[in-house]
């Protein structure tokens, strides 16, 4: 694993929290919502915790989460407010009221959202090959198929 410099972490730190506010005045799709949720649950939980598990979905305002090991389990339900709140905020609204943790297989397949990529969104070679991140880069193209029918019409 690379390790970031400082002035690379201030960075990231920077685009970390403009990132809700310019996210904010493009969507308003309560989807997309989810998919930054996922997409921020590994800066959120921190690394170590992230690989342990895997967020399932948002059904209603509670994100349900699959956790590998009892320990973690029962350490990530007494902090489950606190993520509720860190995840809100890295969203920049309230979209949380909870997170429900259930013991499980969190590594077997990625998030749903992640695998359905289609073949021709996969194959297209633009930059939204660059988007490291699943979920941000389906938000992309849609986002930019919305803007292409938009002033298609």
């Amino acid at each position: 694993m690379i390790c970031a410099s400082a002035e690379e972490k201030l960075a990231l730190k920077k685009v970390q929290e403009i990132l809700p506010s310019v996210y904010r005045e493009v969507v308003s799709d309560p989807i997309a919502d989810e998919d930054l949720l996922l997409s921020y649950w590994p800066s959120t939980v921190g690394p170590m915790i992230a690989c342990r598990t895997r967020p399932l979905g948002v059904f209603g305002d509670k994100l349900f989460v699959e956790v590998t090991d009892l320990p973690c389990l029962n350490e990530l339900r007494a902090l489950r407010w606190r993520v509720t709140r860190q995840l809100n905020e890295a969203v920049g609204r309230r979209v949380l009221s909870d997170v429900s943790f259930r013991l499980g297989r969190a590594h077997r397949k990625p998030p749903a959202r992640a695998a359905r990529v289609s073949g021709s969104e996969a194959a297209d070679g633009d930059e939204a090959d660059e988007i490291r991140d699943p979920n941000l880069r389906r938000i992309f193209r849609a986002r930019r198929k919305a803007a292409e029918k938009k002033s298609g019409s």
